[in-house]
């Protein structure tokens, strides 16, 4: 959306118990907007939401940004 991020849609919700109400994330950041349950990747700096959470960061920017269609992504858990 607007040239900075990504948006997919998670199989479920995760929970915000514990997490921040908004947050303002960086470019490389991976991010959770809970009010659609939707994982956002960013490649972009975007602005503070409400109801967005970080809960991880890019390896790479790049291959995200290149796709202006659909595709497939694994997010693991780093060490």
């Amino acid at each position: 959306m607007n040239g900075e991020e990504k948006i997919g849609h998670l199989d479920q919700e995760l929970p915000m118990t514990g997490m921040p109400a908004s947050d303002d994330p960086f470019p490389g950041d991976i991010g959770y907007y809970a009010p659609w349950g939707n994982v956002v990747f960013y490649y972009g700096d975007v602005s503070r939401y409400d109801g967005i959470a970080r809960i991880g960061t890019l390896e790479k920017t790049a291959p995200i940004q290149r796709h202006d269609g659909d595709f497939s992504a694994t997010i693991q858990r780093g060490n």
